[in-house]
């Protein structure tokens, strides 16, 4: 990748990092989209009584994985939204991009294991000290199942997939848009100062 040197020499990495993690995030979301069809079936056919052999602990075996899916699916979208503003900040952009609520999840998924849990949920656990970010999620809390097949997928039903994956695409985007505008100009220039060389 070529790089604007009026952003500074770093911002080539970083560019490239956020860049990294807007096709990592996509490809996670996918991930998350198929394990979560997968249990979908799964459940649909068990409930039915299609699923010939299984037991409810198969069934729950995809629900778990897909569980973990949107686990890695919020890491990975955490760190996108956290090079994109990177990015921003090194080309002088006062522009604040990321999601709040993204935020928290994530921070929540991190300290998971510090939460209480009651009815199958995770919520503040009050004899932790200092700051929860449980506090900071649409009620107070977590919920640790998943919802199976609806029409909108929900990152631990709370954010749109879809939203994580506009945000993506937009930053794959607007970065192509930038190497080829650079490439371009770079181009243009060899030009003008090879007819100016004749």
């Amino acid at each position: 990748m070529d790089f604007d040197p009026a952003f500074g020499a770093d911002y080539r990495v970083i560019r490239s990092f956020a860049e990294r993690w807007a096709l990592g995030a996509l490809r996670q979301a996918e991930r998350f989209r198929e394990a979560l069809k997968t249990a979908t079936s799964a459940d649909r056919a068990y409930e039915l009584g299609e699923a010939e052999g299984w037991i409810a602990a198969d069934v729950a075996e995809l629900v778990d994985a897909a569980w973990v899916e949107q686990h890695l699916l919020t890491v990975a979208t955490h760190q996108f939204e956290t090079w994109t503003q990177k990015m921003l900040d090194a080309r002088g952009d006062d522009e604040t991009r990321g999601n709040q609520l993204i935020r928290d999840l994530r921070n929540v998924l991190e300290h998971l294991d510090e939460a209480t849990i009651e009815d199958e949920h995770a919520v503040p656990n009050p004899s932790v000290r200092g700051k929860q970010s449980l506090k900071l999620l649409p009620g107070g809390r977590l919920p640790l199942g998943m919802t199976l097949g609806e029409d909108e997928v929900m990152v631990c039903d709370l954010v749109r997939l879809e939203e994580i994956e506009a945000a993506c695409k937009d930053l794959t985007a607007e970065v192509f848009e930038e190497v080829n505008a650079h490439a371009i100009d770079l181009m243009i220039e060899n030009a003008i100062e090879e007819q100016r060389g004749l």
